[in-house]
Formats: C-alpha cells, sequence, structure tokens
C-alpha cells in the first residue's frame, strides 16, 4: 500500500478522519506533491530530512491546533448561553407543534420570533442538521416509542407523529429503521411472549 491509499483508508475511519498527517517521502515531483496536499496533508517533507525539520515540523503543528482548540473554546464560552437557549427552545417547540402535520419552518421562525434564514443557519450551527430532517427524526422516535408501548395502531401513530398519511409515515420509518412499522412492533410482541 503506497502512502496515497493509506492515507485514504485512514480518512474513512471516524476516529481517525480529524488527525493531521505529514507525508514524509522519497516522491518528490510537483505533481506527487499536490496530491499528497489535495488529499489532506498537512506537510509534505521529502527525504533526505533532518530530524530538526521534523520536530519543528510537528511542534508548529501542535502549536497551532492548540491555539485553534483554544480560541474554539473560549467563543463557545462566550457563545454557550444563546447556543443552549436556542436548541432548547427549538425542541420545547417541536415537541408543542410537531405532531401537525403542516408544521413548516415557516411557522416554526414565527414561534421562535426570528426569520427563516435565520432558523435554517442556527440549525446548522448549532445542531448540523436542517429543519425538515430534524422534525422528521423527532416524529420518528416518537413513533418508535409508542410502537414499543402502546397498543395504538399504525394509524393512530402515524397521526399523533404528525405524518400526513400512513404510506408517508412506514416509508420513512423504514427507510431510517431498515424495517417497516408492523414487523417493528413484532419483534416487540415476540420479545415479550419470551
Amino acid at each position: 500500500m503506497d502512502g496515497y491509499t493509506f492515507l485514504e483508508r485512514l480518512k474513512e475511519g471516524l476516529p481517525y478522519k480529524k488527525i493531521p498527517v505529514i507525508f514524509l517521502t522519497s516522491k518528490d515531483s510537483q505533481e506527487d506533491r499536490s496530491k499528497g496536499l489535495e488529499m489532506g496533508v498537512i506537510s509534505y517533507l521529502t527525504k533526505p530530512v533532518a530530524k530538526d525539520e521534523i520536530i519543528s515540523q510537528i511542534n508548529n503543528l501542535i502549536a497551532y491546533r492548540n491555539s485553534i482548540i483554544n480560541r474554539t473554546i473560549y467563543e463557545a464560552h462566550e457563545d454557550q448561553q444563546p447556543d443552549f437557549q436556542f436548541v432548547k427552545q427549538f425542541y420545547d417547540l417541536l415537541t408543542d407543534m410537531a405532531v401537525n402535520s403542516d408544521f413548516s419552518i415557516e411557522k416554526a421562525a414565527l414561534n421562535l420570533f426570528m426569520s427563516t434564514s435565520t432558523l435554517k443557519r442556527r440549525l446548522k450551527n448549532y445542531l448540523d442538521s436542517n429543519f425538515s430532517d430534524l422534525v422528521k427524526e423527532f416524529r420518528l422516535k416518537k413513533a418508535d416509542n409508542l410502537l414499543l408501548n402502546s397498543d395504538y395502531s399504525l394509524e393512530q401513530i402515524s397521526v399523533l407523529c404528525g405524518f400526513s398519511s400512513l404510506s408517508y409515515f412506514s416509508r420513512s420509518f423504514k427507510a431510517s429503521y431498515k424495517i417497516n412499522p408492523n414487523q417493528y412492533r413484532h419483534r416487540r410482541d415476540i420479545g415479550q411472549s419470551n
């Protein structure tokens, strides 16, 4: 495996995705350098290289990352209250309003006293998602709970969770859970009988 393949594999794994990589290689053509840098290599050192140069590169990288981390922590601390307050208000609103199948981002923005574009931006910044995905996820979690802990029919559950139709509920549930709601509930019933 060459260094490029190794880097591709490294970046596939979630725990290693953010690890900074320094290439130490004998390939020193401009094409090789460009390819490495485009793939996300932080520094590209060609052999022969002095031990002091490698240590300096690593120390500079660590110092730079620490300064970014410290600045991010400081900024997060400065914004912590509005961040927490917004997230809580949004989820409180979901709890109250997501049962309505006509709940929209415009209605949410109106209830939160902000413009639609501001709400979109805050959802992306604070929850790293968009409105429709968050609403659907909230509704599906509620449906999951009702399927496991109630005897409501699927149609009743779809209404209680704000889905506009039973077929839309079933499609959404299967897309998320890889199993249809009836089969999901059937697994619960089998578990209880054992």
